[in-house]
């Protein structure tokens, strides 16, 4: 999964490096970069838009199959709650124990 996100990543940096400093996020420059995005970079950003976009269903493809992610998860590392309250476990995956303890609700 992340490689796929990887893929998507290099879209933007290949935009960015291609529009110069006036497209990358890191930039900062007292008084503004010597030179604004060249023409034509709204259709550039659209295409990347689009391209992610169409993407995003592979994503929802790769993930909602059972026997990929979530056969390979479940009882991976299994934690009891006695354990997880011995080991000082908080937040969620203390909740995913069965503990029904949310600090922010017991004491806000």
């Amino acid at each position: 999964m992340m490689i796929y996100g990887l893929r998507e990543r290099e879209l933007i940096l290949a935009f960015s490096k291609d529009r110069g400093p006036a497209a990358q996020s890191e930039l900062r420059a007292p008084g503004g970069v010597a030179a604004d995005l060249p023409d034509g970079w709204p259709d550039d950003v659209l295409v990347i838009c689009d391209t992610i976009y169409a993407r995003t269903f592979e994503y929802d493809e790769f993930a909602d199959r059972p026997a990929d992610l979530s056969y390979r998860m479940v009882g991976v590392a299994p934690l009891a709650a006695e354990e997880a309250l011995a080991l000082g476990v908080t937040g969620p995956l203390l909740r995913s124990t069965g503990v029904a303890w949310d600090l922010r609700r017991a004491m806000p």
